[in-house]
């Protein structure tokens, strides 16, 4: 169990270390947002599990943080992402 929690957390630091990158990138803000979502969303939800994995105390808490952040990380980048489209993108509406 903790090679794979080491796996997890590596992969987790990996995808949070993409998903800030891309914000230093020339693309719209939009394809941004969308990077940072889904890098941190995913990230840290691997992050959290790999500490699952390992830790023997607070699993309780570590399985609801991984829940949570399954939950407000999509929703909380829709959110910014239609704020940031405007009322221009919204022309199907």
């Amino acid at each position: 169990m903790t090679l794979l929690g080491d796996l997890l957390l590596c992969a987790g630091s990996v995808l949070l270390f993409w998903g800030t990158c891309a914000l230093f990138s020339k693309k719209p803000v939009v394809v941004k947002l969308h990077a940072l979502g889904v890098g941190d969303t995913l990230g840290a939800f691997l992050f959290v599990l790999g500490l699952l994995l390992r830790s023997t105390e607070g699993r309780g808490l570590l399985a609801a943080a991984a829940v949570a952040l399954l939950l407000w990380g999509p929703i909380l980048s829709y959110a910014l992402g239609r704020g940031a489209v405007g009322d221009e993108g919204r022309e199907g509406e």
